[in-house]
């Protein structure tokens, strides 16, 4: 059985950082050889081999998107910082929905075992300390 292909194995890895380095400044994701291979961990020559023509594509497109100034830049980072809480937001809503199913199922359950429900919340009370109990069990 012949040896699985290099190209096939880092193809997608490769092509996903040309597609998010097009929309990015080259400051934040530099489209080189060098660059791209100390990111992915991947042989400089390899890249050079196989995908240098799509590294030349993706350089290409992005010099050619528009450069954001700096108060583009600060109001992109605000939107994402509220994007990010937003799904922040969503994902413990959706736990704390799944806890109070996850409550509901435990009441339910003790009353349908004759237990009533309210004996769940009741704090526990405090062991008995009043006498000491070192040494009580002996080790063999």
């Amino acid at each position: 059985m012949p040896r699985p292909s290099i190209r096939d194995s880092i193809a997608p890895s490769v092509l996903e950082y040309c597609k998010s380095a097009e929309s990015s400044t080259p400051e934040e994701q530099p489209l080189t050889v060098l660059a791209m291979s100390k990111r992915l961990s991947i042989d400089r020559r390899t890249l050079k081999k196989y995908f240098s023509q799509e590294i030349a594509d993706a350089q290409l497109r992005q010099k050619l998107l528009p450069q954001l100034t700096a108060r583009q830049l600060e109001r992109r980072s605000y939107a994402d910082m509220l994007r990010d809480r937003d799904n922040q937001i969503e994902i413990l809503t959706n736990r704390n929905k799944q806890l109070l199913e996850r409550l509901a199922l435990v009441e339910v359950n003790a009353a349908r075992i004759c237990i009533n429900p309210e004996e769940l919340y009741k704090p526990t009370r405090k062991p008995n300390r009043s006498v000491s109990r070192a040494g009580s069990t002996r080790r063999p």
